[in-house]
């Protein structure tokens, strides 16, 4: 990542940075590691403390809400082999609450068992079956200024908080403990300002050679997509980059644009978006939805 600063402050350079990695070196004696995996993961160890200190960047009548002296933020390991340095700062602490209003939470940390993975699919079945029969077309418009675009079909259902907290409660985790705190600020019905009313569903269809298409309980024909775990057995990433802009833009995160006409129509204040993928592991072969 220091080597990071040769081209990050220099324009023009983009399309010359090459990053030649190992993905089996040598970590003592017998033990192998991914430095593919574990240059992601310091990645993004960063990026989730950048995250935690751009919330205390915001004043509140001219003065910060909280300093980092007061309440010291979180700092994140995504492998446990690669340790934040300096360890007499650390502390232990119990997350219970994570109140998240307009942020993205991506879980990745689903169970293994077949059984737990079934519940999970049938905890999803009745907003399958709201799916929309006809797919909306929605448009990822490129950030720069050359005007580019990418298309990409879905199926998608509007439920009410209420439907979608039965499902969110019901479900299995690897690490429960990790999305306890965000299903607990969910299931606070306290904050009347920043609650949510309903969920717009997108279901992307996606296509490709690793893409295949089933009914799931029942369901209409749905994409079902390919993810592998790393070695942790959690998924690095599930969601698609390009589909987040279209939930951004329907929770009102981004502008609402003639361009991606589906997403600014299903646009409504106090209305959250969920991205749905039925997924397929390569090496078990047992479907899943996340």
């Amino acid at each position: 990542m220091q080597m990071g600063r040769w081209f990050g402050f220099r324009p023009g350079y983009r399309d010359l940075v090459r990053l030649y990695i190992g993905r089996e070196e040598l970590l003592g004696k017998t033990k192998t590691v991914d430095l593919y995996e574990a240059f992601e993961a310091i990645c993004r160890d960063e990026e989730t403390f950048r995250a935690q200190l751009t919330r205390y960047a915001v004043p509140v009548d001219g003065k910060p809400q909280v300093t980092p002296a007061q309440i010291p933020p979180l700092v994140s390991q995504h492998l446990s082999w690669i340790r934040p340095s300096a360890r007499n700062k650390m502390f232990n602490a119990e997350l219970v609450e994570i109140r998240s209003p307009g942020q993205w939470v991506e879980p990745t940390a689903y169970p293994v068992g077949a059984e737990e993975l079934r519940g999970n699919v049938e905890a999803w079945g009745a907003a399958l079956g709201a799916l929309s029969d006809d797919l909306s077309v929605f448009v990822t418009l490129s950030d720069n200024d050359r005007g580019g675009f990418t298309r990409y079909p879905a199926k998608t259902a509007v439920l009410g908080h209420t439907e979608l907290l039965g499902i969110m409660s019901s479900l299995a985790w690897g690490r429960p403990d990790l999305f306890a705190p965000h299903l607990a600020y969910l299931q606070d019905a306290s904050d009347a300002g920043s609650a949510t009313d309903d969920w717009a569903l997108i279901l992307p269809q996606t296509s490709g050679p690793t893409s295949v298409s089933a009914s799931i309980l029942r369901s209409q024909p749905v994409t079902l997509v390919q993810r592998k775990r790393n070695a942790r057995g959690v998924f690095n990433r599930i969601s698609g980059v390009s589909h987040r802009q279209s939930a951004e833009r329907i929770t009102g995160l981004r502008p609402l644009s003639d361009d991606d006409p589906y997403a600014s129509q299903l646009h409504r204040p106090r209305r959250g978006a969920v991205l749905l993928y039925p997924v397929v592991d390569p090496v078990s072969g047992i479907p899943r939805i996340l």
